[in-house]
């Protein structure tokens, strides 16, 4: 069963309401937040003056719920149409009220909390309490402070919702709050700046959540798992004025539960070296530090480093934007430059450098290469260096001959070294990569045609840890990539191209 009452704290008066029936259906939740508005409305009818009105939250336990967010938007729905009052569904300097509450568990029944508030100096003008029984329908509108698989999750008031019909987000509104109700469930918003602003998507909640972000042409331009706080998902993206976004929400997993969902605007994560677009412009970094950034639209990063003894200097990006480094002398020549060289469309250089000053330039390949990066540099002065090296990248790759053995070493365990060979006859072809002294070296294999698309790859097809790539060639070019799983590789090895 359930009861509802009213306490005007302005003149502490108390209203009692009929007993209603059980809550079966958002009908008879509909009925329970009109009585509310109407004691609210009649609140307003004795009073004068300014009648501005905030609607603010319904928390469960410190949890959002689909409960609390249909409760807030059906007192939205229905004040809005009052005379004289003036409704806001986001936070604004100009209101004079707030209304806001709370939802408890009480055993049989759940109290709904609705109060409201002088926005001056927070008081409470006056507090509504609903007692609804609870029934199976209404236990599915609140969290259950489970995110297992086998949790029941009711489906939010937003769905369906799909790409062709996403859920509108303005920037800096309030948090939507949703459920991911099964494994395959997945939740799509659009977002449509006025102008170019750099914003946070984030979710937040208990559940661990996964995140795309799309644009109007269905081109991913970033996902994030965990990004943001705990198992929430957060991404970074500077979205252009004018043009739609598309964000995919999911659980990670096959994960259920409820979340909240939100978009603001903060500030770029390396505007302290901005602007750094031009050599001469270039922002001081120092050799053995990390660097986190943002590529911005059409965006150049340069940095000028110094480095005292001469080594093997080692240049790694990470990050999921596709993006392009290179590396200068003081004298403003080329020395190396790298795309797609390191893993999931990084770049990576080694090569070994003399003492001086020397300058990297950072920028991101396609339309869509915007987004945070990391840069790392490091040094090696007592590096041993094979004599193919540097051979990082395709474009740097020395020839092999059929038949012929080739003695080389890694740097590191982010050493990659790149060779070429020349198929004259068709047929079957070995290429193995194994330890010079023994099998424990933990070589992989990627082979290439001449248009440097993956044709073969193999990880500890050979005896131990080595590698082994055996296929049919016709005549043409072919590319070789050699790579190491060990961190610290201690011995060299040996690769060999052989015909069948």
């Amino acid at each position: 069963m359930k009861k509802k009452s009213i306490i005007l704290l302005m003149g502490i008066l108390l209203v009692s309401a009929p007993l209603f029936g059980q809550i079966e259906s958002l009908s008879d939740l509909d009925k329970e937040c009109e009585a509310v508005s109407e004691q609210i409305k009649q609140y307003f009818n004795n009073r004068s003056g300014n009648k501005n009105v905030e609607i603010g939250n319904f928390g469960f336990s410190g949890l959002v719920s689909t409960l609390g967010n249909y409760w807030r938007q059906n007192l939205i729905n229905v004040l809005a149409g009052t005379h004289g009052l003036t409704i806001y569904e986001n936070p604004v300097t100009t209101t004079t009220f707030i209304i806001a509450g709370e939802i408890l568990d009480l055993g049989e029944t759940v109290r709904v909390y609705t109060r409201l508030y002088n926005k001056a100096d927070n008081s409470l003008l006056a507090s509504l309490s609903s007692d609804l029984g609870k029934t199976h329908f209404l236990v599915n509108l609140l969290p259950n402070n489970s995110n297992s698989r086998n949790a029941f999750i009711p489906r939010d008031t937003f769905e369906p919702d799909s790409w062709e019909n996403p859920v509108p987000v303005n920037i800096g509104d309030l948090p939507i709050s949703r459920t991911i109700h099964d494994e395959d469930d997945k939740d799509w918003f659009i977002i449509k700046p006025a102008t170019g602003i750099f914003v946070a998507l984030e979710t937040s909640g208990s559940m661990d959540t996964y995140m795309e972000l799309y644009d109007e042409e269905r081109s991913l331009l970033a996902e994030d798992d965990d990004g943001g706080q705990r198992a929430n998902a957060r991404i970074l993206y500077y979205l252009e004025g004018g043009k739609s976004y598309i964000a995919l929400v999911r659980g990670f997993s096959g994960e259920t539960g409820y979340y909240d969902f939100f978009v603001r605007e903060t500030e770029l994560p390396d505007h302290a070296m901005e602007p750094n677009d031009t050599m001469e412009t270039a922002s001081p970094i120092e050799v053995g530090r990390d660097i986190n950034a943002y590529l911005a639209p059409n965006d150049l990063d340069w940095y000028v480093f110094s480095i005292r003894n001469p080594g093997l200097l080692q240049i790694y990006t990470s990050g999921r934007i596709d993006k392009q480094i290179s590396l200068y002398n003081d004298s403003r020549q080329q020395l190396a430059i790298a795309d797609d060289s390191g893993s999931d469309r990084n770049a990576s250089i080694s090569r070994f450098v003399e003492s001086g000053k020397y300058y990297i330039l950072v920028e991101g390949k396609g339309r869509n290469a915007v987004g945070l990066y990391s840069l790392r540099t490091r040094l090696r002065e007592n590096a041993v260096l094979d004599s193919y090296e540097p051979d990082d990248t395709p474009e740097e790759a020395n020839e092999i001959k059929i038949g012929e053995v080739q003695r080389h070493s890694f740097t590191d365990g982010d050493d990659v070294d790149w060779v070429f060979f020349t198929v004259e006859t068709a047929g079957y072809y070995r290429i193995t990569a194994r330890g010079e002294r023994s099998y424990d070296l933990d070589t992989y294999l990627l082979l290439f045609d001449e248009d440097l698309d993956r044709i073969a790859e193999d990880d500890d097809g050979g005896p131990g840890y080595s590698s082994l790539i055996r296929r049919r060639l016709t005549p043409g070019l072919y590319y070789i990539m050699v790579g190491c799983i060990d961190d610290e590789p201690d011995e060299f090895y040996l690769l060999l191209v052989e015909r069948e």
